[in-house]
């Protein structure tokens, strides 16, 4: 996989991915030793001929011998397509519950007016949450915010 670069690629000893997969690796790695849970998290991938995968990113602690290594990949086949991993974009963006929610309405096609009837709130407590969602995500527009979940969703094929 990794000589030919499908979908990860090895290039001077450091592992390199193309364009969403790419900023989504950067992120969970980049996220505090928290941030992506003692568990890991999952992001998916496509290979160049239209097979699924999971690229599974799990933390390494201080018990690992490399001092520069913060996270192990593991690649596996996915079983089926799935929907975008919430919990992992709330973690890798420091997001809150109520901030996730919001993410979640607005990446369904929600307009703010029905995210704010779907939550209980007023419209103007959607635009602050999207405000802040924003700023978290480095985002300016929420076609950006949709683009980002799909992003992390596996493609339906």
């Amino acid at each position: 996989m990794l000589r030919a670069g499908d979908p990860l690629g090895l290039r001077f000893g450091r592992v390199t991915a193309p364009g969403a997969l790419a900023q989504a690796l950067q992120a969970a790695l980049a996220a505090p030793p928290d941030g992506i849970g003692r568990r890991g998290l999952g992001i998916p991938a496509r290979r160049g001929d239209g097979g699924e995968l999971v690229l599974h990113v799990l933390p390494l602690g201080d018990a690992t011998p490399l001092p520069d290594a913060v996270a192990a990949v593991f690649v596996a086949p996915a079983c089926r397509p799935r929907p975008a991993p919430m919990t992992a974009i709330a973690a890798l963006f420091d997001l809150t519950p109520t901030e996730a929610r919001v993410l979640e309405l607005i990446g369904a096609g929600r307009t703010n007016a029905e995210t704010a009837a779907a939550l209980g709130v007023a419209v103007s407590t959607v635009r602050t949450h999207l405000l802040r969602l924003f700023e978290k995500t480095r985002t300016r527009r929420q076609a950006d915010l949709v683009g980002l979940i799909d992003a992390f969703s596996l493609p339906v094929g």
